[in-house]
């Protein structure tokens, strides 16, 4: 199999685990990498996904190493640290702010909720 032939299988590969996958991470990981098997600019990947060049790297290695597997959730994510009335009561604080940033959030959670660990993983809060 030549080098073409082997990109074309690859993108088969993706295409299939992108319309078969119902979780947007993984669906993101795969058609970022998807693009860059087709010769996209990772300029051009990252700003139409909202990603990073190194997220793009990332997952392009990983597939390359690993094929489909690599793409894939180690876990299925943890459990929430907040409640569904705290993130309610979150988003009701955040839009009553003028302005805000991560590290005033952290410490709104931290203060209101007792909740201490990466502001990142609470972000699912404003999304």
């Amino acid at each position: 199999m030549n080098q073409t032939d082997s990109v074309a299988q690859k993108i088969k590969e993706l295409d299939e685990f992108i319309t078969t996958n119902p979780d947007v991470r993984e669906f993101k990981r795969a058609l970022a990498v998807k693009l860059a098997l087709k010769g996209w600019k990772y300029e051009a990947i990252a700003e139409l996904l909202v990603l990073t060049k190194s997220f793009i790297s990332k997952w392009k290695n990983l597939f390359d190493l690993q094929g489909i597997e690599g793409l894939k959730l180690a876990d299925k994510g943890s459990k929430s640290y907040l409640t569904k009335e705290q993130k309610e009561e979150t988003i009701e604080w955040l839009q009553k702010q003028e302005y805000w940033d991560l590290s005033e959030l952290e410490c709104y959670l931290i203060e209101k909720f007792d909740v201490v660990k990466n502001i990142r993983l609470e972000m699912e809060i404003i999304r």
